[in-house]
């Protein structure tokens, strides 16, 4: 019975982070007194409230308690801790993941840059979305990536045919004979012939997966 348990908490453990992945980014897992936590990094908005409550003079542990208590996403809710100290760990450990230091700064700028480059190349969504909103700047980027793939794709062809400009590739087409981009949209041929490359190959995989003829 205790294996089973065991082994229930770990299905349900995998189930959780990739729900929190999907939703945060992420996650990071840390033992302190024996006891398993996973936490998430600060939104910019949790930070300025981290800075607020230190700005007003409240005591250490109160700002350290706060940090830990926005960021944990499991257990809920935050175990009490016996050892002096553990909850100033946990509250370091959160806001340096959070908040990168001037010395780190430079590199997780970088590392960001090449992963913007590979994973617009690699998932169509992104692709289409950064797309679309260079064609229209009203657009919520963000919005735009919690969709589903299939109702993306119809918001960009709305797009195209409010725009009069085609970016996007048919299942099989290739992007030599996709519809060239119209000048003065803010979208180069370049960039449309990516997201059509990455919408052809996401489709390509997407059918070979599955089985799908």
């Amino acid at each position: 019975m205790h294996a089973l348990f065991i082994l229930c908490h770990i299905y349900n453990m995998k189930d959780k982070l990739l729900k929190w992945k999907a939703e945060f980014g992420t996650i990071y897992n840390v033992v302190l007194e024996e006891k398993e936590l996973y936490y998430r990094t600060l939104t910019t908005w949790e930070i300025q409230s981290i800075v607020e409550l230190k700005n007003s003079a409240k005591a250490a542990i109160d700002v350290e308690l706060a940090t830990c208590l926005m960021s944990t996403l499991y257990p809920e809710p935050l175990p009490s801790f016996e050892k002096p100290g553990t909850i100033s760990t946990l509250a370091t450990a959160i806001w340096d993941n959070s908040v990168p230091s001037e010395r780190s700064l430079e590199q997780v700028v970088q590392t960001a840059r090449s992963w913007a480059d590979t994973t617009t190349k690699e998932n169509f969504g992104i692709a289409l979305a950064s797309i679309m909103c260079r064609v229209l700047p009203s657009l919520d980027f963000a919005y735009l990536l919690n969709l589903p793939a299939a109702k993306l794709i119809k918001l960009a062809a709305v797009v195209e045919l409010i725009t009069d400009n085609s970016f996007m590739a048919g299942e099989n087409s290739s992007t030599k004979n996709a519809s060239p981009v119209t000048p003065g949209h803010g979208v180069s041929q370049e960039q449309a012939d990516s997201a059509s490359t990455a919408l052809t190959a996401a489709l390509s995989n997407f059918k070979k997966d599955s089985n799908i003829r």
